[in-house]
C-alpha cells in the first residue's frame, strides 16, 4: 500500500514486560520519513543494538530489549532477563526542491514494493488495519492433523508444517520471537492439554470481539492524530507472550487469554494463573503494544529502570485512556498504600540498569506478596501525574511518546513531592 509521504511508518517499537530468563531476540523499529516542506528526507539505517530517539541531526527510532510481555517471553513459567534491541537510525539529508521532489517519488515507489514484500502494511486509518485471525484456523486444522498420528515427532512435525510453515507473516514472525519450531510448542500443549483444548472456543468466539478491538484503535486516534496503525495478528502461541511487536505489526498470543469462569486452570502454575487473562482484555492488550508502537524515546544503549518503568507506563495509562482500563489493577492495588516506602527503594535504583523487583520479574514475588512488575505502578503513576498537570492534554500525549529527558518529565510528574510527601 503506498505510504503518504508525509507519514511515517514504523516498525516495532518500545517493548514491554518480558517472562523469559532468555536474552530475547532483538526487534527492529523501523521508520522512514519524507518531508518536502523543509526539505528534508530521512533514510533509514538499521544494525544491531539498544535504540534511541536524538532530536538533531541524527534520529533513531526507540527499540528496547524489554517488551511488555507477561505476554513477552521465551521460557513460559520462567522469570525474564532484559536483553537488547535493534536500532533504527533515520539520517536527514537536505536537498534542494527539484531534488527533493524526484526523491520523493522514487520512496514512494520504492517504500510500498518493500512493504508488499514483508506483506506489512501501516495506515494513519484505525479501520483500514488489518485484524488478522486466519492462524487460528490453521491452528486447529493442525491440533486435529496431529491427534490422528501417533508419536512426539510426528505431532510436532505436524504443527510445524501446517500450522508454523503455512502461517501469515505475523505467524512467521512470532514464532521466530516466541514459538521457536513445532516441538517447542507441542512440548507447551501437552503440560497444558485441558486448558489448550478449551480455547478452541473462545478463539471461535473471537470474531465478535474485533468490533470492540477497532474501536478501541479508533479512540487511539482521536488521542494522538498522528498516529499509524499496523496490522494486528492474533496468534496461538507456546504460553509465553500475550502480545509483542515486530515490522509486520503487533502479535497478540490469544493462548495467554483463556481465563475467565469455567477455565481449566488447574494445569497451570501459579505464575500462569495470576497472568492469563480473559479474552475481553484482549482489546486492552491491542491498545498496550499500539503505544509501544508509537513511542520515539531517547533511552540510550541500555535502558534505565526508570526509562523503562516511564515507557511501560505511558503504554498503561494511554491504553487505558483509549480501551477504559488497564491490566495490573492488582500491582496498583498492594502498590498505593506502600508508595512512600516503594518511592525511596525506586528512586535510589532508577537511574541503573538493574530492573530486579520492578520490571519483567514473572510473578514471583516476594514472603510479603509483593507483586511483580511494579514498575509498571511506578510508570503510570508518572504518566498519569504528567498528564493531570498538562493544560494540553493532546500535546501531553504526544510529549508522553516522545520524551528525551526522562528525569524532566519525573519531576513535571509531580511524583516526587507527592511520594515524599507522604512519609516513608
Amino acid at each position: 500500500m503506498p505510504v503518504p509521504a508525509t507519514a511515517p511508518w514504523r516498525a516495532g517499537a518500545m517493548p514491554g514486560r518480558r517472562i523469559d530468563r532468555k536474552r530475547p531476540e532483538g526487534r527492529r523499529r523501523a521508520a522512514a520519513r519524507t518531508s518536502r516542506s523543509q526539505g528534508t528526507a530521512w533514510c533509514l539505517r538499521v544494525r544491531h543494538g539498544a535504540g534511541r530517539f536524538v532530536p538533531g541531526r541524527t534520529r533513531a527510532v526507540a527499540a528496547v530489549g524489554q517488551v511488555r510481555d507477561w505476554h513477552d517471553g521465551s521460557h513460559g513459567d520462567e522469570p525474564p532477563v532484559p536483553g537488547t534491541g535493534h536500532l533504527s537510525t533515520l539520517t536527514p539529508i537536505h536537498l534542494p526542491g527539484r531534488a527533493m521532489r524526484v526523491l520523493t517519488l522514487l520512496l514512494c515507489c520504492l517504500i510500498p514494493l518493500s512493504a508488499c514484500a514483508q506483506d506489512a502494511r501501516f495506515t494513519p486509518d484505525p479501520d483500514a488495519a488489518r485484524l488478522v485471525t486466519e492462524d487460528l484456523d490453521r491452528f486447529w486444522a493442525a491440533w486435529d492433523a496431529a491427534a490422528a498420528v501417533d508419536g512426539t515427532e510426528a505431532r510436532s512435525a505436524v504443527f510445524q508444517a501446517q500450522y508454523l510453515d503455512a502461517g501469515s507473516p505475523g505467524l512467521e514472525a512470532f514464532a521466530r520471537l516466541r514459538i521457536g519450531d513445532g516441538a517447542k510448542l507441542l512440548k507447551a500443549i501437552d503440560k497444558h492439554p485441558r486448558y489448550y483444548a478449551s480455547l478452541r472456543a473462545r478463539t471461535a468466539a473471537l470474531a465478535a470481539e474485533l468490533p470492540d478491538i477497532r474501536e478501541t484503535l479508533g479512540r487511539m486516534k482521536v488521542l494522538y492524530p498522528e498516529a499509524v496503525f499496523p496490522d494486528v495478528y492474533f496468534l496461538m502461541g507456546r504460553m509465553n507472550s500475550g502480545g509483542t511487536l515486530d515490522r509486520t505489526g503487533l502479535l497478540i498470543g490469544v493462548d495467554m487469554f483463556g481465563g475467565g469462569p469455567g477455565a481449566p486452570l488447574e494445569e497451570l502454575g501459579d505464575w500462569h494463573r495470576a497472568v492469563v487473562g480473559e479474552s475481553g482484555n484482549l482489546p486492552v492488550i491491542v491498545a498496550h503494544e499500539w503505544v509501544h508502537f508509537q513511542q520515539l524515546s531517547d533511552t540510550g544503549s541500555q535502558p534505565t529502570l526508570l526509562q523503562a518503568a516511564i515507557g511501560e507506563g505511558v503504554a498503561d495509562f494511554i491504553a487505558e485512556l483509549g480501551a477504559g482500563r488497564h491490566l495490573n489493577d492488582h500491582v496498583h492495588a498492594w502498590a498505593e498504600p506502600r508508595a512512600a516506602t516503594l518511592w525511596t527503594e525506586f528512586r535510589g535504583r532508577m537511574n541503573g540498569t538493574d530492573y530486579a523487583g520492578w520490571l519483567y520479574d514473572a510473578g514471583e514475588g516476594g514472603t510479603d506478596g509483593r507483586p511483580a512488575d511494579l514498575g509498571y505502578w511506578m510508570g503510570y503513576r508518572i504518566a498519569s501525574g504528567y498528564y493531570a498537570r498538562a493544560a494540553d492534554k493532546t500535546a501531553a500525549i504526544r510529549e508522553m511518546l516522545r520524551i528525551d529527558d526522562f528525569d524532566a518529565f519525573l519531576k513535571a510528574s509531580g511524583v516526587p513531592e507527592e511520594f515524599e510527601g507522604r512519609g516513608g
